[in-house]
């Protein structure tokens, strides 16, 4: 039996000779390691996975070297020509080649993850065979570790190609022109959606190039001048009994976050207090999220109640750097903030950190889009000076590697976050379909870094679990042999001309396009229930009850009052005249149309709350069983009718 049966059928055509070959690796230490010796096995598998590692980086340094090249082609704003086959091309030629270059070299990258990915799984399924049989040693252990980290792309030099390759994407895009002026957008009837998702680390990298295809890298220049760092932390508060938490998670009216959050390193002075407050549909307001900016040296005494927003608010009003509508919603909500905070008793209670990629065109916030990586919660009130808001212990050096375990949980998967602002019956953009539907990623609708990192952090003080808590043992990859997106199914880059107008330069670098199935969600999440719903599950109840109230209220009828003495041929016993036995069976059917209604009502009002899989709430069968009961009835009491003896006269 082979470590990996779809390893074979995985493998990408012009690079399956560097592929470990599993056959061979197979019969040299057998497929529960057995059969050899462990300074065997230590040495086949340096053998079989040398040559993939060795081919990683070689190709990976290829990417880099050409999309460096591509950059620096594209970039000359006066030197924008290139000869191929001897015919020189410029204007929309040039950039009709430049994009066939580099969609070549991101279908490269995308399948360069994919080939490392398989050959992770291949040391998944190798290390599970050898667990398992008992010989999997301290040093196979650690060169296993070693090759395992080996298999793994260079994140710095995957994301410089990734900032290079938006780049040049953009540049593209706009044939060369970043300032020519775009259309400007009406706010009025727009329809704003936001849509969460998780992406396996195998992923990260497609998923990336898929989307700069269509939008830049989105980099904040800090202000004080200091380098751009992804890195996003934030320190979120609640009291004892977890009111705030209980509210997001069970998105009741009004129920609010309180954070305070910084961007980059410790060191930056610059911090947010921030309050996202969520609103139900029926209310009309869309769920906002509000904040302020002040000191780091002032926040200890803000949340103190010793200092206010009242001097940097007339300073703001004197320098006229804000309008006077915004300067009084500051005020509002830097006092409604303080105020939320000691009377509610709000203590800092958990932190995140995650490093952010943005995706979003300058001034276009159509489809805006956020991926989050490295995402780490910690506990906040473990290792912070009294009084403090925040730990000073650590910093932003993930893994976080100093902090003990129970102090802190990695999440395993990229949380991706789609922001769609389109007209109303206006669909999204085809790609951003395309991508919702790929297996790049899993869709989990109202995830919360504040609840996951509250029920992972603080268990003993959480009443209740995120829906998604119990479904994080579920592996959301698909099949290793499912082709990548962009050797599939990509949507076509957006060109400022008609490119079909062009001559093909390198036919055969064109992508093949194809059917993409949708993807199968494996993350269950509960269907949200209307109180109508409970509403229309009584009523039904109280009709089942009113119809076997009825029968067994005019069978016991009958039963007082309209017992006869006449005898029945059927029966020795005299006790059973015809309305006497007419009204036991129609007694137990009454019971019966009750004991149903009951049993019905339970079973759906279960169902109406946890129901994850989503079952149909009708009850045929049951249906069918009781209209046979009544059916029965009425044939006996027919029955009965016909063939009862004629009375005699006393």
């Amino acid at each position: 039996m082979p470590f990996m049966k779809e390893f074979e059928y995985c493998k990408i055509n012009k690079w399956e000779s560097y592929y470990t070959d599993q056959d061979s690796l197979e019969r040299a230490i057998g497929y529960d390691g057995r059969a050899a010796q462990p300074q065997d096995i230590l040495k086949q598998l340096h053998s079989h996975f040398r040559k993939p590692i060795t081919f990683i980086k070689a190709v990976l340094e290829r990417l880099h070297a050409a999309v460096g090249e591509y950059e620096t082609m594209v970039q000359q704003e006066n030197n924008r020509r290139v000869e191929v086959n001897g015919q020189i091309l410029s204007g929309p030629n040039y950039w009709k080649y430049m994009l066939d270059e580099v969609e070549a070299v991101t279908l490269d990258l995308c399948l360069l993850e994919k080939f490392t990915a398989s050959h992770r799984r291949l040391m998944e399924s190798i290390n599970a065979a050898l667990s398992q049989s008992g010989v999997l040693d301290i040093k196979i252990s650690d060169t296993m570790e070693q090759i395992w980290a080996d298999l793994f792309l260079d994140k710095t030099v995957v994301n410089d190609i990734l900032t290079k390759l938006s780049i040049i994407y953009n540049l593209i895009r706009n044939a060369g022109d970043l300032n020519k002026e775009k259309k400007k957008l009406s706010n009025q009837n727009f329809v704003r959606k936001s849509i969460k998702y998780w992406v396996h680390p195998d992923y990260v990298t497609e998923l990336k190039a898929l989307i700069l295809r269509h939008l830049p890298i989105n980099v904040f220049k800090p202000k004080d001048g200091r380098k751009y760092n992804p890195a996003i932390s934030s320190i979120y508060y609640d009291n004892s009994n977890m009111g705030l938490y209980m509210g997001r998670l069970l998105k009741t009216d009004q129920a609010i976050a309180i954070r305070y959050r910084w961007y980059g390193d410790v060191d930056n002075k610059e911090i947010f207090a921030e309050r996202k407050t969520h609103h139900e549909d029926w209310t009309g307001d869309n769920s906002v999220k509000q904040r302020f900016a002040m000191d780091e040296s002032n926040v200890n005494a803000f949340n103190a109640g010793q200092y206010t927003l009242d001097n940097k608010i007339r300073q703001l009003r004197a320098e006229g750097k804000k309008t006077e509508k915004e300067l009084l919603e500051m005020e509002t909500l830097s006092r409604e903030y303080q105020k939320a905070i000691k009377e509610r008793r709000l203590v800092p209670t958990m932190r995140t950190f995650y490093n952010r990629t943005a995706f979003q065109l300058p001034d276009d916030a159509r489809v805006r889009i956020s991926l989050d990586t490295e995402l780490t919660f910690i506990r906040e009130d473990e290792g912070r000076a009294k009084g403090n808001w925040r730990r000073t212990d650590i910093g932003i050096n993930w893994p976080f590697e100093e902090l003990k375990e129970n102090e802190i949980v990695r999440f395993p998967y990229a949380v991706l976050e789609v922001k769609l602002q389109t007209h109303v019956g206006q669909e999204p953009p085809a790609w951003v379909t395309e991508i919702q539907n790929s297996h790049l990623v899993e869709e989990t609708p109202k995830f919360s870094k504040f609840c996951h990192g509250c029920a992972t952090l603080i268990p003993h003080r959480i009443p209740r679990n995120p829906y998604w808590f119990n479904q994080m043992h579920i592996d959301i990859r698909s099949p290793i042999h499912v082709p990548t997106v962009i050797e599939n199914t990509p949507t076509k880059v957006y060109l400022p001309f008609d490119p079909s107008t062009l001559e093909e330069n390198n036919p055969e670098i064109q992508i093949k396009i194809g059917q993409m199935k949708k993807k199968e969600r494996k993350i269950k999440r509960p269907t949200r229930v209307e109180p109508k719903v409970h509403m229309a599950n009584e009523r039904i109840f109280l009709q089942y009850m009113n119809v076997g109230i009825l029968l067994a209220g005019c069978s016991l009828s009958l039963i007082m009052y309209g017992v006869s003495k006449t005898s029945y041929k059927l029966f020795t016993h005299t006790m059973f005249d015809f309305i006497g036995i007419t009204s036991v069976i129609y007694t137990f059917v009454g019971l019966l149309f009750m004991i149903y209604s009951l049993s019905v009502y339970h079973k759906r009002a279960m169902k109406i709350t946890r129901n994850p899989n989503r079952e149909p709430l009708d009850n045929t069968k049951g249906i069918y069983i009781i209209f046979a009961l009544v059916c029965l009835a009425i044939i006996l009491n027919l029955i009965m009718l016909f063939i009862r003896p004629e009375e005699t006269e006393a």
